[in-house]
């Protein structure tokens, strides 16, 4: 039933009942898009792949349809980290660039974003297509995705070394062993300038490198994976090592495995790569031709909204610059790229922020709170949760489509719940309100998928609180209550818009619309005993407007001097109307008339 809502309806049944002394919603919104970077889980250690991406260009020039499926890959995966490859250098790899736009691209996406990208040279051919076999030299990998163990050499005089490692399957490409100078000059003193290779038993060189990693000693030198390394051999004997060789049989692997050092490599170890090809990403992907990217077509106008507050089309309406990359992120993954579509957004952002705001406690709770004095409506809103988080995440834009109506579905529950439940006057029930939706915003599988930004100031803020145990109880008979709640909060709203959008600003002043607003009211009429006593009160005081609850002998009284604007039924055997003042409801009606007979006339002449 809170289907009936437009989002902008909901988000002003909030806005509504802010405190007067709490920040406008411009201010709090605002916040909750600014760029944080502690939502980045590289430093936490978190990461537990490298998501190798190849782009043809720019990505603020990327088609829109190109990059929505990265995003889309983004909302599948955790624990992963994006490194973009620029296919467009000519002469091998070239320095690392920074993103232009780096703050606002990086919070577009859930999992976190190298800020820098590497220049590719392939020679007009794809680097991921031509990764066949996995040994080509124009691979780019960064060293905290290669090496992944360390393994003990030994030199020609019998001492051991130990040296940062790859896989064991490419164990035949290394070419020597690099050090630092202080380390060379360490080994030179007991002379030691070559080591044996483990498979091979041939001498590789000991050479000096930029830099090694803290806590380790050596590191293998592969210059047909790691093409940077190729400068450290300088003859042409030694430059042609960069030709790829084969990998390890499992006889060989096992050898390698046999020299392993069990521990700790630090950042190297154990990070896989996975190798993203756009082209054959999902089967569904949209084409730049579709019309859902006719107005927005690539990534910088997918950010325009950053700073202007809406796409650059020629709609005039904006968000007043409040826009963040949260609402961008939602409106990718929904069915239309459009100003109304941001606004949506927008409204939905405000809403989940506005809910969490409402339930901020001063003081901590004790270890091993337990819920006290649940309603119904309560135990409804537990079950809505738990529906949500039984559904399971999605893996493509089809089930993310699904699980974004139903989130949706979940911004509308939590808004309608908490308006009931604000109007709650006893303290203990207040705070396990609270507590029951800082447990569904953080315990929530979903928000980070669709929100990740102001999901991550959520939780940041709730990490250290202690667990909630939610109740599974059924809720019964709340499904009438919610209702109920739900179209009064509607009727609400038709009530305000008749009020404050029937004249512009200038022709009325707002004491009028307000001594108009009085002249509506809700009624309830029911066939079957009115739930609880609680919820007797709680119906009449949950709406600004006043609400009555009649007897269907009581409603023909009501409409002797009340005309109906609005019906709408509630189950099988309750309604909800909204009725206003006959005199004022034929005024108004007097008034439309006479504008469209003079309208009339006007075009007559």
């Amino acid at each position: 039933m809170n289907d009936i809502f437009r989002w902008k309806d909901l988000f002003f049944v909030f806005l509504r009942r802010k405190p007067a002394h709490a920040p406008m919603y411009r201010d709090t919104v605002r916040a909750s898009g600014s760029f944080k970077d502690f939502r980045r889980p590289v430093e936490s250690g978190r990461v537990s792949e490298k998501v190798a991406v190849e782009i043809p260009d720019d990505l603020l020039r990327m088609p829109l349809s190109k990059f929505k499926d990265i995003i889309v890959y983004d909302a599948t995966k955790k624990n992963i980290e994006f490194k973009f490859y620029k296919n467009c250098g000519l002469h091998g790899v070239g320095n690392l660039q920074t993103f232009k736009r780096y703050s606002e691209i990086a919070q577009l996406f859930m999992n976190p974003v190298d800020s820098k990208y590497a220049i590719l040279s392939t020679k007009n051919c794809s680097w991921i297509e031509k990764r066949n076999p996995v040994l080509h030299p124009d691979v780019s990998l960064t060293l905290s995705t290669f090496y992944t163990c360390k393994i003990k050499l030994f030199s020609t005089s019998g001492e051991s070394i130990e040296v940062l490692w790859p896989s064991a399957e490419y164990s035949l490409l290394c070419r020597g062993v690099g050090v630092t100078q202080h380390k060379f000059d360490e080994l030179s003193k007991n002379h030691i300038t070559h080591v044996e290779h483990p498979l091979t038993k041939q001498s590789v060189p000991v050479i000096v490198v930029d830099s090694i990693q803290d806590g380790v000693d050596a590191i293998g030198l592969f210059p047909c994976k790691i093409p940077a390394q190729a400068k450290f051999f300088y003859s042409r004997l030694e430059y042609d090592a960069i030709l790829p060789s084969r990998t390890c049989n499992s006889e060989e692997v096992s050898i390698i495995d046999q020299l392993m050092v069990r521990g700790n490599t630090g950042q190297y170890m154990g990070l896989s790569q996975i190798y993203l090809k756009l082209e054959n990403l999902f089967p569904d992907k949209e084409t730049i031709d579709s019309p859902r990217f006719s107005t927005v077509q690539t990534v910088s106008m997918l950010l325009d909204p950053l700073k202007t507050g809406r796409f650059n089309t020629k709609e005039t309406s904006r968000l007043n610059n409040n826009c963040s990359p949260d609402v961008l992120r939602g409106v990718l993954f929904s069915s239309n790229i459009d100003n109304a579509q941001l606004r949506d957004e927008f409204y939905k952002l405000s809403l989940l922020k506005y809910a969490y705001d409402s339930t901020k406690i001063e003081d901590e709770l004790p270890s091993g709170y337990k819920l006290e004095g649940l309603r119904p409506y309560d135990h409804h809103m537990i079950y809505e949760f738990r529906k949500l988080q039984a559904l399971p995440l999605p893996q493509n834009m089809k089930e993310i489509s699904f699980v974004k109506q139903q989130f949706d579905t979940f911004i509308r529950n939590i808004t309608i719940y908490r308006t009931i439940t604000k109007v709650n006057l006893e303290e203990h029930q207040m705070r396990s309100n609270s507590q029951i939706v800082q447990s569904m915003l953080y315990n929530c599988k979903f928000f980070p998928i669709f929100y990740p930004n102001l999901y991550a100031e959520i939780a940041e803020e709730l990490k250290d609180a202690p667990p909630l145990n939610l109740p599974a109880e059924q809720p019964g008979d709340a499904t009438l209550e919610f209702e109920l709640a739900t179209a009064i909060l509607h009727m609400e709203c038709e009530a305000y818009k008749a009020t404050y959008e029937s004249w512009k600003i200038s022709e009325t002043t707002n004491a009028k619309r307000k001594k108009k607003l009085k002249t509506f009211q809700i009624v309830i009429t029911t066939n079957i005993p009115l739930i609880h006593p609680y919820m007797l009160s709680l119906l009449r005081r949950i709406s600004k407007c006043t609400t009555r609850i009649l007897t269907p002998g009581g409603l023909k009284t009501m409409q002797q001097t009340h005309q109906l604007l609005l019906h709408q039924s509630v189950g099988t055997d309750t309604n909800v109307y909204l009725y206003q003042q006959k005199q004022k409801a034929e005024a108004l009606q007097r008034s439309r008339s006479d504008v469209l007979e003079n309208a009339i006339k006007l075009l007559a002449k």
